[in-house]
């Protein structure tokens, strides 16, 4: 598998869509949401850093739980935050969300050979739904600046995420169906 030399956790949206909740503590499947993103990305690289805001500085407690990196931003939106901790971090990087609660390390080492392989210095994973691109927060950042690249994956379970109350609804009946059987 190609190397990154950070993985850094986005950890401080709003949560509009949801009610203004802290999203990453949510709980899915018995476990918080941000816990899925921690496990993975602890697979990728041992420098991890998880993002907060303002919004979202219970998410420290999760930081010192399971002994990593708590980097605040000013919370003026998902662009400005990762430029913000991009500029701190070492290249290339894996952006994850918190908010994937089926992501498994399989997809995210295929989507890291993939997308280290390309000539693009930014990366994004682009989940083709209907003829659209969706973008789920997973991306590789070689450098700053330069061109963006898409990788496009099928609809499935693992690149699900939790942005509204109808994909809530939609996860935790998938944690339902999948209750009793062996999850990675």
């Amino acid at each position: 598998m190609g190397r990154v030399a950070s993985v850094v956790i986005m950890a401080g949206g709003r949560a509009r869509r949801l009610g203004y909740v802290c999203k990453p503590l949510m709980r899915i499947c018995g476990d918080r949401l941000i816990i899925k993103s921690i496990n993975v990305g602890l697979k990728v690289s041992s420098n991890i850093v998880v993002t907060y805001t303002k919004y979202t500085k219970e998410v420290t407690e999760v930081c010192d739980e399971v002994g990593i990196k708590c980097v605040e931003t000013r919370g003026e939106g998902y662009s400005k935050d990762l430029s913000e901790v991009l500029s701190r971090t070492n290249l290339p990087a894996l952006i994850l969300p918190a908010d994937l609660p089926f992501i498994t390390y399989a997809v995210i080492k295929d989507f890291i050979n993939k997308a280290l392989s390309l000539n693009a210095s930014v990366i994004s994973l682009c989940v083709i739904d209907n003829d659209t691109c969706r973008l789920v927060g997973i991306s590789i950042i070689k450098e700053l600046g330069g061109n963006e690249a898409l990788i496009p994956y099928p609809p499935s379970i693992e690149l699900m995420d939790v942005d509204t109350l109808n994909d809530l609804i939609k996860v935790k009946e998938a944690c339902a169906s999948m209750e009793g059987l062996g999850r990675e």
